[in-house]
Order: C-alpha cells, then sequence, then structure tokens
C-alpha cells in the first residue's frame, strides 16, 4: 500500500502523512479561564497494531497554541473574525514517544495549566503518572487553544 508521506527535518526521514491527527482541539477564553483557577486536561489512548508484522513509533504532542483575530473590514468590535491559531509546535507542553505493538497497551497523559495572577501562568505536563515542568513553554494569555496531535515518527519494518 502506498501512502504521501512528510519529510521529517532535513534527514531522509518520512512518515505516513494519514497517520497525522488531531486527537483533540479546545478553544479556552478569559471569562472561561480566570485569575486563580487551573485548567486540567486529561486523557487515555489505547494504541495496539493490528494485523501488523512490524512496530511503530507514535509520536504525541500537547500544544498550546496563540489565538488570532482578523480586524481588518470592520468598524465594530463584533466585525473581527478568526484569522488563525499559531500552534507553537517547536515548544510543546508534552512530548512523548510511544512505541507501538501488537499488543493493546493504554497510556494516560494530560496537562495542567494555573492561571497566577490574570498575566502570570504556569504549566505542566502528565506523562504515564510524572508530573513534568512546563511552565517554560506555557503562554502567558488566558485567551488561547490546546490540542493533542500525534504522528508516527519512524516506522520499523520486520
Amino acid at each position: 500500500m502506498n501512502y504521501p508521506v512528510t519529510r521529517s527535518g532535513t534527514k531522509d526521514s518520512y512518515f505516513p502523512t494519514p497517520f497525522e491527527r488531531t486527537l483533540f482541539e479546545v478553544m479556552i477564553n478569559d471569562r472561561m479561564f480566570s485569575s486563580g483557577t487551573v485548567l486540567t486536561c486529561l486523557f487515555k489512548l489505547a494504541l495496539q497494531l493490528i494485523n501488523a508484522n512490524s512496530e511503530a513509533q507514535w509520536m504525541l504532542a500537547i500544544e498550546q497554541g496563540l489565538i488570532t483575530a482578523d480586524t481588518t473590514g470592520g468598524t465594530n468590535t463584533y466585525d473581527r473574525n478568526l484569522l488563525s491559531v499559531d500552534w507553537q509546535v517547536a515548544t510543546p507542553l508534552v512530548l512523548q514517544d510511544l512505541n507501538i505493538s501488537s499488543a493493546l497497551e493504554t497510556h494516560g497523559f494530560g496537562c495542567t495549566i494555573a492561571n497566577v495572577g490574570g498575566t502570570s501562568f504556569t504549566a505542566n505536563g502528565l506523562v504515564y503518572k510524572r508530573t513534568l515542568s512546563a511552565t517554560a513553554n506555557v503562554q502567558q494569555t488566558a485567551n488561547f487553544a490546546l490540542r493533542a496531535a500525534s504522528s508516527i515518527s519512524t516506522p520499523r519494518t520486520a
């Protein structure tokens, strides 16, 4: 079976583009995420290769993106349109390799983001049952998007 592929960086490493997936995406605003609150996102993945004679490595990322608005074209404050979400791909809150085989395995992930006073934010990544500091990668705004995305990074053959 042939798949379109995406090149990984400048190396001769490719992965199947159809296996790039956004698992979920949530939009957060400052009225939802007021000062003194903590956003907690927890989820599990059950992964298994079926009818395969190889293993694969899947990359999971939890990313925070800045929401930008297009303010041109209107004179009223309600004329703004969503321009884009600028994902911080180089600095995700969580980045984890998952090795997948024919055995069904469950993996638990998540993150917490704390709004400490409205202009200061802290974050932790949750990988299995470990808490990892992600404060260096957190956006300093209460208006953002949060997503979990994945791709197969380096398939191996039998």
